[in-house]
């Protein structure tokens, strides 16, 4: 199961690298993946005009993915493919859904982007099953909300890719993550690290990967979140425009830009940020726009966002918290 959640998640990640491409995010999409809710309903939802079905099924060193594209409009599919091969090939599946997706989506590729698509992460297939099984936990768990139990099948799984691949870069730039929000997570632990041992991990598996590939974005959002939680501004702010610059649709990264702007409270270019959230990830964004526009004075905005985010995510506990909060202070 973690590995085909992991698929979703990979093939996401491939098509933001597609700058003409809006991609909402996973955990947008989750809420609609067991519910029998019209596809209309659903773009209307998430403001979109094209929704990709898929299925992946992973047995026996096989994988199946069936995708397709379906008009928000008419309901029917312009585009679809069935890809039934070895998992050693998965990394070719993955670019050429990418590529035929902005085709069909009339987005002309650069060849900067081409070059991006075709990359392999790893020459391992083992090592690339096992990152598949980390990102699926971390994609779900987010940054804070990670239980020790997430956080250990996150660490072994990308310690076992590492182990079957020195010189994969993206699960150093992972676990990297990882380990700076684990500094925060501290109350909750599941080892007996320090916070500055965990700083330190952050640092060397960032660098690591930045060795290996000097463009990795998520490595530099890696080290900005071990430097924010070390009141290290300065260096943080340097390694989230680093990040920006290589990632600059990767909600994962404008996430924790959003986040380090607001707690540092740099409200205009957090709500800049949490703006373009809402493109991607409506409910996050929407409750970021909501949290930066009350220390703004607009109650009214803060209040309205609040609202859109319960309707897309009734079970959202913080933004209930956030509208009670709002409600409060208008009295």
């Amino acid at each position: 199961m973690g590995n085909t959640q992991g698929m979703h998640e990979a093939i996401l990640n491939e098509l933001v690298k597609i700058r003409g491409l809006r991609v909402m995010a996973r955990s947008s999409v989750l809420p609609y993946s067991h519910r029998r809710i019209p596809i209309s309903q659903i773009a209307a939802h998430l403001n979109v005009q094209t929704v990709m079905e898929s299925s992946i099924q992973y047995a026996d060193d096989r994988v199946r993915i069936t995708a397709q594209l379906v008009d928000a409009d008419s309901g029917a599919p312009f585009w679809s493919k069935i890809y039934d091969r070895g998992f050693k090939d998965v990394f070719a599946i993955q670019t050429d859904i990418a590529t035929r997706i902005a085709s069909a989506l009339r987005v002309e590729l650069t060849p900067g982007e081409q070059d991006t698509l075709a990359e392999k992460p790893t020459e391992s297939p083992e090592a690339y099953a096992a990152y598949l099984r980390a990102i699926a936990v971390g994609a779900l768990a987010g940054g804070l909300e990670a239980t020790p139990e997430q956080c250990a099948v996150i660490r072994q799984s990308l310690d076992q890719a590492l182990t079957l691949d020195p010189n994969f870069s993206l699960a150093y730039a992972i676990r990297a993550r990882h380990y700076a929000y684990s500094i925060a997570r501290l109350v909750r632990r599941s080892d007996e690290l320090t916070v500055t041992r965990r700083y330190e991990l952050a640092q060397e598996n960032a660098e690591r990967a930045l060795a290996l590939d000097a463009n990795s974005g998520l490595a530099h959002a890696g080290i900005a979140v071990a430097h924010r939680f070390a009141w290290r501004d300065r260096e943080a702010q340097l390694a989230f425009t680093r990040a920006l610059e290589q990632n600059p649709s990767d909600q994962r990264v404008l996430r924790d830009v959003a986040f380090f702007n607001l707690f540092r409270g740099h409200y205009r270019a957090a709500l800049e940020v949490a703006r373009e959230i809402v493109e991607i990830e409506p409910g996050l964004g929407n409750f970021l726009v909501g949290y930066t526009l009350m220390p703004l004075g607009d109650s009214d905005g803060a209040l309205a966002a609040c609202q859109k985010v319960l309707s897309l995510r009734p079970d959202f506990a913080l933004a209930h918290q956030l509208r009670g909060f709002v409600m409060l202070t208008k009295g």
